[in-house]
């Protein structure tokens, strides 16, 4: 196995920050996608070995995808690298085998050595002595402190009654055959709003049930993926993501008194085509808030904009 990479460190000319999911090059930072920089920190911490995709979606997608998605996210690592396929210096493609980490992957000591100044070449006994003081000031220092504290820290009262929190109880909602993401309940948790698909092959669609009724509607049906389901406070309108044919759209469905839908509103074009964001609704459902960005090599943008009620 190989060793992790701390979590800043250097690969070719870039600084790598990947908690942050910050590439650093050219007196720029980018930001860039978690699964990017998952990609990244795997294919560094494996220089010189050939990576296979299946490693790569065993290592970083818990649940199946397609090779599609694998390939997406190398091309926007090159494309933050300033990489290329033709003349690589980071990652280099095997035909039909993977990819090969090709840049230096450099570690800064973190932490200075620590030099014991006082050694001296004096005889074993009082270096014997020496290694007992250190351990007996030590566990002194930490009795006094825990002594100071339990006297600082006030006992609870002897009648205060001890309370117990019980686990959640769970009530099944969906679980329908496929794979459904993005639950999200009304306000007064009587529908519930969803994406779900059958199978890998599908696209998503969007779904309301009715927990009173358990009737479910399907929402949208058509050959885009539709994600981050937002219901309105008053259960009068959905907005989401639709994306697909080189297309990301945020779209309002309104829907009718029964849940059934009724008109769709295309309210923004996603600079990004690749766009992952959550939508929220203002507490009056006037204005939807969101994340956008004018494409993968920038950082996101807070956006609002009118609802259009």
């Amino acid at each position: 196995m190989a060793p992790p990479l701390p979590d800043i460190f250097t690969v070719g000319t870039c600084r790598i920050v990947a908690s942050l999911n910050q590439i650093h090059r050219d007196n720029q930072c980018l930001v860039v996608e978690p699964k990017v920089m998952e990609v990244l920190v795997y294919l560094a911490s494996r220089q010189g070995e050939v990576c296979s995709k299946q490693q790569l979606m065993d290592a970083i997608w818990p649940a199946p995808v397609s090779d599609g998605a694998v390939s997406r996210v190398i091309t926007l690592l090159r494309k933050a690298l300033a990489d290329s396929t033709d003349s690589p210096r980071y990652i280099q493609t095997i035909a039909k085998k993977g990819y090969q980490f090709i840049a230096v992957v450099e570690v800064s000591m973190s932490e200075p050595m620590h030099i014991n100044k006082l050694e001296s070449p004096t005889s074993p006994a009082i270096r014997h002595a020496h290694q007992l003081f250190i351990p007996f000031v030590a566990c002194t220092l930490l009795i006094l402190l825990v002594l100071v504290v339990t006297h600082l820290i006030p006992s609870p009262p002897t009648d205060q009654a001890t309370t117990f929190t019980k686990p959640p109880s769970f009530q099944k909602l969906t679980s329908e055959s496929g794979r459904e993401y993005d639950a999200q309940l009304s306000a007064d948790a009587s529908w519930l709003v969803y994406r779900h698909k059958n199978n890998q092959e599908q696209p998503y669609q969007l779904y309301l049930k009715q927990l009173q009724t358990n009737r479910t509607i399907q929402l949208t049906d058509n050959g885009f993926d539709h994600r981050s389901p937002a219901l309105s406070h008053d259960k009068q309108s959905i907005a989401y993501f639709q994306k697909g044919q080189n297309q990301c759209a945020l779209r309002r469905l309104t829907l009718l008194p029964n849940g059934e839908p009724d008109t769709i509103h295309t309210l923004h074009l996603c600079g990004a085509l690749e766009h992952y964001s959550n939508v929220v609704w203002s507490p009056d459902d006037k204005w939807l808030y969101f994340t956008d960005r004018a494409n993968s090599s920038v950082p996101y943008q807070n956006l609002s904009l009118r609802a259009g009620h």
